[in-house]
């Protein structure tokens, strides 16, 4: 039966202009080793010339013809030092700084606009990987509160599964996957869902007929399960290695109209709809204000990142064709 209602907010979740960013700021523990203590410095000082550069409306031209796609993996207060999780309280100020300084866009307009050449300045579209069960019992919620569009990306062998993936294992962390009735929820109230392969293939690796099957039949499942066209597509792993360029190819004769990556980077007007850059949010980012003061740099930098890339292989320090993902261990 399709779910017709909306996650609840988490409680204790402020929105608003007077939301309190500092609190997504943690102290340098005691003890920490200097390298520690001085990288977090220049996160904090980032925030600070972050909250000049927005405050000031000043940012605006740094974004004049250029757009965001932000990347989320995991909203769980249970794991708030894992790379891929964001906590509750984290990613509401996150919503609210995109809210109040960018035009927040569903990604298929934004695809749209790209493949049209049209003009794509300080537009921004939050999307999320691989199919947390979080994404649905509270992101969905924090971002209806927010009134934010977003796309969830999946991979269709884990919805409904038990399995573990080998990323969530490195870090004896339980991995909690949507149903598809949790999907239908989300599509229900108004999100999009997008491909994110089968089985969370390495397509850096895969090629040929194989790659075509990771890519269709993620298509085909998920258009049977949610009655409608799948157009959008995000590679796993997200890094320049992990798709081969043939594999592009291959997702257009698929049927999507765009392929993202996950290393950074922003959405200049005239991209190729197949080579769009996502910057993920991660620990990296102590709050959105650092965010947007490394996005504003980034603008004025060709070929660099707005961020240290959130890579599941480097993160757990293994490499994803050594951890086969596709074969993960059930929980």
């Amino acid at each position: 039966m399709l779910r017709q209602s909306t996650p609840n907010t988490p409680s204790g979740i402020e929105f608003g202009p007077w939301h309190d960013y500092s609190q997504c700021l943690p102290r340098v523990p005691p003890g920490s080793g200097m390298q520690l203590a001085q990288a977090t410095l220049r996160r904090r000082l980032k925030h600070n010339l972050g909250l000049v550069l927005f405050q000031t409306g000043l940012y605006r031209r740094f974004f004049r013809d250029q757009a965001v796609v932000v990347l989320f993996h995991r909203v769980d207060d249970r794991y708030p030092t894992d790379p891929l999780t964001c906590t509750a309280r984290k990613f509401a100020a996150f919503c609210d700084f995109f809210a109040r300084y960018f035009t927040v866009v569903p990604l298929s307009e934004l695809v749209r606009r790209v493949a049209e050449g049209r003009s794509v300045g300080g537009l921004l579209s939050v999307t999320f990987d691989d199919g947390y069960r979080d994404n649905s019992d509270t992101a969905a919620g924090i971002l209806k509160q927010q009134g934010l569009p977003a796309c969830f990306f999946v991979a269709t062998d884990l919805i409904g599964s038990s399995q573990v993936a080998w990323w969530d294992a490195a870090q004896r962390i339980e991995s909690r996957w949507m149903s598809w009735d949790d999907l239908r929820g989300l599509v229900a109230a108004g999100f999009e869902v997008g491909s994110h392969t089968v089985h969370h293939e390495d397509l850096g690796r895969m090629r040929g007929a194989m790659a075509y099957r990771e890519m269709a039949e993620s298509k085909r499942r998920l258009e049977a399960e949610l009655s409608r066209p799948i157009t959008l597509f995000s590679y796993p792993y997200g890094g320049a290695a992990h798709l081969h360029d043939s594999n592009r190819e291959l997702a257009r004769q698929v049927g999507y109209h765009c392929c993202l990556s996950a290393h950074g980077g922003l959405v200049p007007r005239g991209t190729d709809p197949f080579h769009m850059q996502r910057t993920p949010i991660s620990h990296w980012q102590l709050s959105p204000y650092q965010f947007g003061f490394e996005a504003a740099l980034e603008s004025l930098r060709d070929g660099h990142h707005v961020a240290p890339r959130v890579s599941k292989d480097e993160d757990v320090g293994r490499s994803p064709a050594l951890a086969q993902p596709d074969a993960q261990a059930s929980a």
